[in-house]
């Protein structure tokens, strides 16, 4: 939930998602659930019921989802519902601009999610800081990359940014989880994995592949 790629390939597109958290937090690997008339695939995180990045089976249709807005922010001592819930809510909507038209985000922390539709090779942005909803569709013909707010700071982010298109320059994109498993060989403490004092760090790696109608989905646990 607190790195993202997303890669163009010839006839699909791959996002990969690394999760930067405690290494304590209990989290069970990804399977599918029902809900409603939808089948989702995703890992959920045990201590809050959500998740990070789920995809609907039979669609195309996948979210992925960033802790917090543009900068850091203080945290409120509660909140409604945590954001890996939110998240699951989104598959009950039409798409990405009904969603946003439509979600209550009251007393919900600052968060970067990411709604594609892999079928139509399209992928929306919806940013809430706490107070605004920030809402744009991402070109999905360029490689990008995103990195938490709440993690990492504006210099962090650019570094890392660049990281990843010198990376590109020279690997394959059916090597892309090495980059997520990679370090830059600076401070550890903003490497693409991860690595702080006190338990927090890059705990597991998810991606979904697809090209054409054919879809493949990774699950690594770090730990």
């Amino acid at each position: 939930m607190c790195t993202v790629s997303i890669v163009p390939i010839v006839g699909g597109l791959v996002l990969t998602s690394s999760r930067d958290e405690q290494k304590a937090r209990p989290t069970l690997a990804p399977q599918y659930y029902e809900q409603g008339a939808r089948r989702l695939w995703y890992p959920k995180d045990q201590q809050a019921g959500g998740t990070w990045l789920a995809l609907e089976e039979g669609t195309g249709k996948a979210a992925c989802l960033l802790n917090g807005a543009f900068e850091a922010h203080v945290r409120e001592a509660s909140y409604r519902k945590s954001r890996g819930q939110l998240l699951l809510e989104y598959f009950d909507f039409e798409g990405p601009w009904h969603f946003q038209e439509q979600v209550d985000l009251s007393q919900i922390e600052p968060f970067t999610l990411l709604m594609l539709n892999f079928h139509a090779n399209k992928l929306a942005e919806l940013r809430w800081d706490g107070t605004h909803k920030h809402y744009s569709e991402v070109d999905t013909t360029r490689p990008r990359i995103w990195s938490s707010a709440t993690l990492f700071t504006a210099l962090e982010r650019e570094a890392r940014e660049r990281w990843f298109d010198e990376w590109l320059e020279k690997n394959d994109w059916e090597r892309i989880i090495e980059f997520h498993l990679g370090k830059s060989g600076e401070d550890p403490a903003f490497d693409i994995r991860m690595l702080r004092p006190g338990g927090l760090q890059t705990v597991s790696i998810s991606q979904v592949c697809f090209r054409g109608m054919d879809v493949k989905l990774f699950y690594q646990d770090l730990l």
